[in-house]
């Protein structure tokens, strides 16, 4: 499972008026990269119909996007990574209920001969 990802956002981090750590959900990550995705190969199809460079339409930042995006990404791999700890916590748990009375009084008293020394 390795370490949880670290927020280092490159942008801001609020995107489309959103705050990226308030992004709790994988689809929600999923809805706002393809608005951005979309926004952006629009983008690139109107200047190419237009014969514009990209780089002359000043209302579009492709290093934003794609910071934005890998923003996103980021914040998804965040997501995953906490609901894989979750699933991790609970099968511990299942795990360790399915231990006998015995084995958990033996393990206790154990631990209390340890710290006593």
């Amino acid at each position: 499972m390795g370490t949880k990802p670290r927020a280092v956002w490159k942008t801001n981090g609020v995107i489309e008026e959103k705050n990226i750590n308030t992004i709790n959900g994988l689809d929600d990550c999923i809805t706002l990269a393809a608005k951005l995705i979309n926004r952006k190969e629009a983008h690139e199809k109107a200047c190419e119909f237009l014969g514009v460079a990209l780089a002359d339409f000043k209302g579009y930042s492709r290093l934003t996007t794609d910071d934005a995006l890998d923003d996103l990404k980021l914040r998804a791999e965040m997501i995953k990574w906490d609901g894989e700890k979750k699933k991790l916590t609970a099968l511990v748990t299942q795990l360790k209920n399915l231990r006998s009375e015995d084995l958990k009084t033996e393990d206790a008293l154990a631990e209390i001969v340890k710290d006593l020394g």
